[in-house]
C-alpha cells in the first residue's frame, strides 16, 4: 500500500469519526452546566429547567447573598431544593430528610453533605446523593413544576420539609400560608419582602403533589414545631413538613411543585397542564 493511500484511509477514518459524532450528538449534549458555578450569582444556574422557564429547580449550597449562593460547586453541603432563581426572587424550599424533622431550626439544621463522584449534571436533570440521609434525589422540570424523585434508605420515618419562612439567595420571606388539600396534596404561598431592584412586596404561589399519601402533616412557626390548625399553618417564620413512616430500602417517593406568580388556582392549572403524569423519565427527556 502506498503513502498516498495510507493517507486517505486516515483521512476518511477521521471524517467518518466526526460524521458519527455529528449524527449522535445534539446541541444540548455538548452544554457544560456546571461551567461558572464557583463563586456565581444566586440566579446563573439551572440543571432541572427548560429554556425560559419560570421553574428552575437546583440544590442550594449556600444563601444569604445574591451573590456567591444557590449552586456552589466547591461548598460541602446542600441545605435544600428550590424551584425559583431569579435576581431579585425566590421561592419554595424542599428538602427530604430521615429520623426527626429539625425544619423548626432553619435551613442550616437540616443540610447534608454530598460528593461530586455521586452527582449527575446535565440539562433538565440533576442526580445527588445527599449523604447524612442515605438519599438519592433527581430532579427534573417542565416551564412551571419541578419534579423531584427520591429514594430512600429503610427508615421508620422520612420528611419531606418546606421551609416557607427562611431567607432564599438574597431574598426574605414575611410571610408565608401553607395548607393541606387532600391524603396526598398541599397548596399555599410566600409574601417575599422588597428589595432596592424591587421596591414592592411579591408572591409565589404553590401547589404540591405527591405520589402517595402522606401519613402526617405539621409544621412551625417562629422556632417551634405546631399543628395545623384546621389544615392550615401560617405566619412569618413558618413552614411544613409531610411524613411518610416505615419506608422501605429503595422506595421511592415523588413529588409535583407547581408555582405561579398569579394565584394557587393558576399554580394547579400548570401542574394540570404540564404535568398530569408521573413518567419522570418523560420529563427529563423533554427538558
Amino acid at each position: 500500500m502506498n503513502k498516498r493511500s495510507i493517507f486517505f484511509g486516515w483521512m476518511l477514518g477521521i471524517v467518518m469519526s466526526f460524521s458519527c459524532f455529528a449524527q449522535q450528538a445534539a446541541p444540548v449534549d455538548l452544554v457544560n452546566p456546571l461551567v461558572n458555578t464557583s463563586g456565581c450569582r444566586f440566579d446563573f444556574f439551572a440543571s432541572a429547567s427548560v429554556p425560559f422557564g419560570m421553574v428552575s429547580l437546583i440544590p442550594d449550597t449556600k444563601h444569604g447573598d445574591l451573590w456567591r449562593s444557590g449552586y456552589q460547586w466547591d461548598e460541602a453541603y446542600i441545605f435544600d431544593f428550590s424551584h425559583v432563581h431569579n435576581a431579585q426572587t425566590a421561592g419554595v424550599s424542599v428538602m427530604p430528610v430521615t429520623d426527626a424533622c429539625k425544619g423548626n431550626l432553619g435551613l442550616g439544621a437540616s443540610k447534608s453533605r454530598f460528593s461530586h463522584d455521586k452527582e449527575t449534571v446535565k440539562m433538565g436533570y440533576h442526580k445527588v446523593f445527599l449523604e447524612d440521609y442515605g438519599i438519592t434525589a433527581e430532579l427534573t422540570a417542565t416551564c412551571r413544576t419541578g419534579l423531584h424523585r427520591y429514594t430512600f434508605p429503610e427508615t421508620k420515618e422520612a420528611h419531606l420539609l418546606f421551609d416557607l419562612g427562611s431567607a432564599l439567595g438574597p431574598t426574605k420571606m414575611d410571610y408565608a400560608y401553607v395548607r393541606q388539600t387532600g391524603p396526598n396534596e398541599i397548596e399555599g404561598y410566600s409574601i417575599q419582602s422588597p428589595t432596592f431592584r424591587r421596591p414592592k412586596p411579591t408572591l409565589v404561589y404553590f401547589v404540591t403533589q405527591v405520589n402517595k399519601p402522606f401519613d402526617e402533616f405539621v409544621g412551625w412557626k417562629d422556632g417551634v414545631l405546631v399543628k395545623s390548625e384546621n389544615g392550615i399553618i401560617a405566619g412569618k417564620g413558618s413552614g411544613a413538613y409531610l411524613t411518610f413512616r416505615n419506608l422501605k430500602a429503595g422506595e421511592t417517593v415523588l413529588l409535583k411543585v407547581a408555582i405561579s406568580n398569579v394565584s394557587t388556582q393558576n399554580a394547579r392549572l400548570n401542574l394540570t397542564t404540564e404535568l398530569p403524569h408521573w413518567n419522570f423519565e418523560q420529563v427529563v427527556n423533554e427538558a
